[in-house]
């Protein structure tokens, strides 16, 4: 298993996790969660743990890291497929993840494409207090950066620039180098120029990115409804293929 830790003065964002990974362990594309548990250590200092499920292969920024590149069309599609499913029950379960991203979307050892990292996570509708940006810059849609809005089409376009970045090895978003945080949430929030689709897609990935990518959150697809897109649709509950790439799976502890 993998073991999350904190001091348990600091635990908060690691109990607020446990609390939602336990209303959603009937979903196979979320991370297991296995319990957690409080310890003292030699000093008196307690420390609270949070036990996971184990991913063997790490996330799809390590294997997108590793040897084995870009991914191909057909893997992204079964990524794609799985992540959906996994969104499908945490909007219907009334939460977002907030934090979608390759670093985010593990590997199972029998090749299993599960979310983790629900550290960000928040109920739908519920107000973020307190938060300037909630996720990673370069995932987060326009809305979040604009007017602090995180809610179920947030995900969605997080998706979508996950998949692009599977795709080319590269983020959705680039920016000048030199360029300062304001500057990019800026272009990111205020702009109108959108993250551009690969052209080596098909043309039902390109309509399906599309889909995502919308900047307008009313108008985007939701999760259950990209599952019958034929670019996600077509794949059911084929696993990744591991032994299509090289990256070295982790160790247990």
């Amino acid at each position: 298993m993998a073991v999350k830790s904190a001091p348990v003065s600091k635990s908060s964002i690691l109990k607020d996790e446990k609390e939602i990974l336990d209303l959603l362990q009937d979903c196979p594309e979320i991370i297991g969660c296995l319990g957690d548990d409080i310890k003292l250590d030699d000093d008196g200092e307690a420390t609270y743990s949070l036990f996971l499920e184990l991913a063997n292969f790490g996330s799809l920024f390590d294997i997108l890291r590793s040897s084995h590149g870009p991914f191909s069309e057909s893997e992204v599609r079964r990524c794609a497929r799985s992540i959906l499913r996994g969104l499908t029950h945490i909007h219907a379960k009334g939460y977002v993840h907030c934090d979608i991203k390759p670093h985010n979307i593990l590997v199972s050892g029998s090749g299993e494409v599960k979310i983790a990292d629900f550290g960000l996570a928040k109920r739908a509708a519920e107000r973020s207090q307190g938060i300037f940006i909630r996720g990673t810059p370069l995932y987060v849609a326009p809305e979040g950066v604009a007017r602090n809005e995180y809610e179920p089409p947030s995900d969605i376009w997080s998706l979508g620039c996950t998949l692009i970045e599977l795709v080319t090895g590269k983020p959705a978003r680039s920016f000048p180098v030199g360029f300062e945080l304001p500057a990019v949430l800026f272009r990111i929030g205020r702009g109108d120029v959108l993250p551009e689709i690969p052209e080596s897609l098909s043309e039902e990935g390109k309509d399906f990115l599309n889909k995502c990518l919308v900047k307008d959150p009313k108008k985007r697809w939701t999760a259950e409804m990209l599952l019958d897109h034929p670019f996600a649709s077509d794949y059911g509950e084929e696993k990744m293929d591991m032994a299509q790439h090289r990256a070295e799976p982790k160790k247990e502890c």
